[in-house]
This record gives C-alpha cells, structure tokens and sequence, in this order.
C-alpha cells in the first residue's frame, strides 16, 4: 500500500465475501474462481483505491485506476484487475445496490479525471436515464445515468457501469422531441436520454453550444488557413474536419479547390517540406488524409495540421501495408492562454521539443513519423507471396476497404486521447510507470486506442533526411515481411 493510498480517507465501508483468481475464463472476462479461496471480511472505498481485508487475508489494496472492467449478475460483481487480477465480491446482502453505486461513482470519478486530461466542464451533472443502441436498433445498454456536457464532448456517466464519452467530432446530430433528448453519432449508434426533467432545454442548449462553437473554431480555423474560401466550403469543410479529424484530399478537393494548395504552401515555407514531400510521392496522392485542429500549447497559441500517407513499396508503386502519420504545429505565441488547454502535444517524450523560442512557424510535432499496418500482418504476407512477387487485385482491394475503416478509427482514437501521441507508441513497460498512469487506464478502456497500439508498427525519430529515409525504408521492408503484429520496428533488428 503506498503512502498516499493509505492517508486517503475511507468513504465507505461494507461487509462481504470475496475470491481472488490470477486465472482467466476461456470466455468471458471474469476469471475461473471453481478452485478459488474464498474469504469473509470487509471492503473499504476510498477515493481513488478500495481495500480488501478478512481474518488469514493480508490486506489487499486494489487501485481503481488499474480496475479495466467490471460486470455484476446475480448479486455479484466481478472485477478485472490489471495485470492479472480477477475479483469476485459477493454476501453484501441489503447493501448490495448502495456499494454498487458508490463504488461505480468513485471509479468513475477517477476515469473522468485520467481520460478527459483537465477538459473545461460546461455544464454539470444532470440526472436521468439512457438507452445506447447500436444502428441496427439493437439497445446495448441502459439504464440511470448523469450527464456532464464538457468543451469538446459529452459524458454519460451510468449509474451501474462504467463512463463513456461521446465527442462532439463524432457526433452527426442532437434531436429534443417528446421529452427525449437523442443523440445520432456518425457511426450510426445513438444515444438518447430521457426522465431529464426540467434540465432537458438547458442541458440541449448546452450541448448545442458547445458543438456549434466547435463547428465555429474549425471554420475560423479554415478562413485563417484559406484565405478567401467561398464561404459554403467552409461550411461543409468544416463538418468534414471538426476538431481535428482527418479526411481524403480528394473529399477535401469535393468541397474547395484551395484549402488543400494552402495547407501544403504552408508546409512548404517550413523546414518539414523534405518529410512531406518524400512521403507524398512515394504514396498515393488521392488517399493522402488531413486534418487540422486550432488549440493552445502551453503559454502559445495556434494550430496542429496532421497527416495520413498510405505509403508505396518503394519504386514499385505497390502497396506496402503502412500508413504515414505526419504532425506538425504552427505556433504563435501569445501573452497568455487561458481554457482547458486544448492540448494535442506538440512534443513526445524523450523526442525533445523543438525550439520553444521561435517567434513564429512550425514544429515537427515530437519530431518523429509514426508508421501503422492497414491490415492484418499474416495477411498481408500471405497475399504478397501468392502473387508470385506482383501485388494480387483481392490482396489490393482488401486493403483499400480497410483503409477507410483506418481512417475512421484512427479519427476516433485521437479525438478521444486529445491528439497526444505517446500512448500510441509507449510499451507495455513505459505504461507501468506511475507517471503515464492516465495513459495505461485509456488504453485499457478505448477500444480505438488498443486497435491502433495494436497496428503501430514503429516511429522514425526526425533528423538528416537522408538518414531519416533510410530508417523509414527499412521500417517498410520490416513490415511487408513480418507476419507478426506484435512485433515492433526497431532500427537495425531484422
């Protein structure tokens, strides 16, 4: 137990019976508790830990922080406890709701804390009841909740299950109609909320705000960028962008012939013009992806353009799998900023940051390319060496349907982590350290995050250019031939 766990005070306290498991089920997520040992005793809540104790037991301290999931049936809740914990906690007989609660309150509270990295609250909680359904109608959960409405997102917080957010760049439309407040999401799912009660206007109004302010940033953001923009492209641009998300140069070129020259005369003017240029020709130019997001950084102000190059194999012009990811930020320094610090990291760790001083340009993000898989490895490989060394039509078009698939989910996982980088890329080991705790907990519980952690292939650090093409040819060659997604790039390791 740390020193700090230990001088939290406890909240709650409550009789039971539990069983520990280091085993996990075939299927499902709890674990096998059929030869488990059980014990009698009591569990204390405290604010960010619970505490498990019974006569023979050595206290157990349990982070909620390292709590990825929990179910409950039948009178009895069922943890999952990283790296290789499984709970069971049952007996607490009429209090059996009331622990639920506050136990699904204080983690929760926690979650808010790590995942939503000091966003501004708008409006606070607002009581009432939720139905999630997928698009073919089917409800995958509801139940009581409270609603919080932030800068950039909503969160629903059920009252028996763990938080989700919804942010507003992936959000399609907010319908108030017979009471129920609905909510399409650009996936098709939807949310809708009822039993607000005199909260349900101002709770719409909010939410509203927030999203049409939202669609105003990044329309002030293409003006600034687009000098002259015909003022109905801005409109439509800025629903294909907002916050941030990337999208097709030929989607883009649909909606305006110049926001794509501009961007790319910006980059020109910039010493990162060598990395993009070489990325832009050795890949295919109508599926190259952007995306720009206005915020602050530090005590500066400006705006962060990244994008996505699904690069060639070399000379060949085939397909090699791989996506490019390029990030970089224009800077201008401001007296002060104030807000939730819109952040998207225009530095990662160990990377350095670049010169802080500069008046005014760009800075190369952290100073790295980032490099994932389109699909599977094993794939992959296996439909290159079919082809008798010439790229089949199938092994071609399987990977251009998942490539919008790509899109969407890597658009999906940097809205939800706020554009930063390094929970892409830390191991397993560098997600153990305490300081990138709020990091371990949003790969444990963003799927999005999870499937691109789990398709990054590796990361070409910034530095001469030629040196920085041979490293990335390399990263290419590595990936064409691995049929191991597990398996990261490193330079110089075959």
């Amino acid at each position: 137990m740390t020193e700090e766990n230990a001088a939290e005070e406890i909240l709650f306290k409550y009789k039971l019976s539990f069983a520990k498991s280091g085993k996990h089920l075939v299927s499902g997520i709890a674990g096998d508790f059929k030869n488990a040992e059980t014990f009698e005793g009591n569990v204390e809540l405290k604010k960010e830990s619970m505490i498990l104790s019974a006569s023979g037991f050595p206290a157990l301290t349990v982070s909620l922080r390292d709590i990825i999931s929990f179910t409950e049936a039948d009178y009895m809740i069922f943890l999952t406890v990283v790296p290789s914990l499984f709970l069971k906690l049952y007996d607490l007989g009429f209090e059996y709701e009331n622990f639920l609660k506050h136990f699904s309150d204080l983690r929760n509270d926690v979650l808010i804390k790590d995942l939503l990295m000091k966003e501004k609250l708008v409006k606070p909680d607002v009581e009432g009841e939720f139905e999630y359904s997928g698009k073919d109608g089917s409800i995958k959960e509801k139940g009581e909740c409270r609603v919080r409405s932030y800068e950039t997102g909503l969160v629903l917080i059920p009252v028996l299950s763990q938080i989700k957010r919804f942010p507003f760049g992936l959000i399609d439309s907010f319908e108030s109609k017979d009471y129920k407040l609905c909510i399409r999401l650009e996936n098709q799912d939807r949310l809708t909320l009822s039993m607000l009660g005199d909260q349900i206007d101002p709770l719409t109004r909010e939410l509203s705000k927030s999203f049409n302010a939202l669609i105003s940033k990044t329309q002030d953001l293409i003006n600034e960028v687009s000098l002259e923009e015909n003022a109905d492209s801005v409109r439509e641009m800025s629903f294909l962008l907002k916050d941030g998300k990337a999208a097709r140069k030929s989607d883009v070129e649909k909606k305006s012939k110049k926001l794509w020259n501009c961007i790319e005369e910006k980059v020109k003017s910039e010493d990162v013009w060598e990395y993009y240029n070489f990325l832009k020709t050795n890949s295919d130019p109508e599926k190259t992806c952007v995306g720009i997001k206005k915020g602050l950084f530090g005590t500066s102000a400006g705006y962060y353009i990244w994008f996505l190059f699904p690069v060639y194999d070399g000379s060949s012009k085939n397909c090699a799998n791989a996506v490019a990811m390029e990030a970089m930020t224009f800077i201008i320094p401001a007296a002060s900023a104030e807000g939730s610090g819109d952040i998207v990291g225009n530095t990662d760790s160990g990377e350095g940051s670049g010169d802080g001083d500069s008046p005014t340009g760009f800075e190369t993000g952290g100073r790295a390319t980032y490099v994932f898989r389109i699909i599977d490895g094993a794939q992959f490989a296996e439909g290159d060496k079919s082809g008798g060394g010439k790229q089949s039509v199938r092994l071609n078009d399987a990977v251009d349907a998942e490539y919008d698939n790509f899109i969407k989910k890597i658009n999906s996982c940097m809205l939800a982590i706020n554009f930063r980088r390094e929970p892409i890329y830390f191991t397993d080991e560098q997600l153990k350290d305490n300081k990138n705790i709020s990091y371990r907990y949003a790969v444990a519980l963003i799927p999005e995050l999870s499937w691109l952690r789990d398709n990054f292939i590796g990361r070409i650090i910034h530095k001469d250019i030629s040196e920085w093409q041979d490293d990335l040819k390399e990263l290419i060659a590595f990936n064409m031939n691995s049929a191991d997604n597990s398996v990261k790039f490193k330079k110089g390791v075959k």
